[in-house]
């Protein structure tokens, strides 16, 4: 993953990570659909603005396959029937909700975890690490060969290991007033949704 350039000048990444927390918190709680498609649009546009990459039909399928196996327990009014399999309005509201929640956590994550984050205390150091490792190994999961999974992926975990680029210290990115205040907004309009 590359570093976004206004978030890596304006924000560190151990602060970002916490954002990122709080975020998630919020999507979590979020009872209103509507608020929860919202912030699903909000974080994926973020995402592509600041460079993720957007994978859209897999995301669409991902949300289609949470409904469709949500809608298999029906539950609450009748909405339609589907080759005479009813489809209930509290099963089709809590497949979307699901599926919405962890697309949303999916983005956040993107956004709010960078390979050079600094948390404090050991477990933090171990944290950071874990992430680290994690950002090194999806930059290189184009090689993996499905024919030689087992093989490929071994292979890949070892390079990945010895590689004495996976420091944290790359790349570390400070907080300055503008990021801290507008992350810090960003946090507080996600919680403040909870409410209404």
């Amino acid at each position: 993953m590359g570093e976004d350039t206004w978030f890596c000048e304006n924000v560190s990444s151990s602060f970002l990570f916490i954002a990122g927390l709080f975020l998630s918190v919020s999507v979590i709680l979020q009872k209103n659909l509507i608020l929860k498609a919202g912030q699903f649009l909000f974080f994926i546009a973020l995402s592509a603005l600041i460079g993720r990459k957007i994978r859209y039909f897999i995301n669409l399928i991902f949300l289609l396959i949470t409904v469709i196996f949500n809608c298999l327990a029906p539950a609450g009014r009748v909405l339609f029937y589907l080759f005479k399999y009813p489809i209930t309005e509290d099963a089709l509201k809590s497949g979307l909700s699901k599926g919405l929640t962890i697309i949303t956590l999916i983005y956040i994550s993107k956004i709010s975890v960078r390979r050079n984050i600094k948390l404090p205390g050991k477990l933090g150091i171990l944290l950071g690490y874990a992430f680290n490792y994690v950002n090194e190994l999806m930059q290189s999961k184009n090689k993996i060969v499905i024919k030689e999974a087992f093989k490929s992926i071994d292979k890949l975990l070892l390079e990945t290991y010895k590689k004495d680029n996976v420091d944290l210290n790359t790349n570390y990115c400070r907080n300055r007033i503008l990021g801290v205040i507008i992350v810090s907004l960003l946090v507080t309009i996600n919680v403040g949704l909870l409410y209404f």
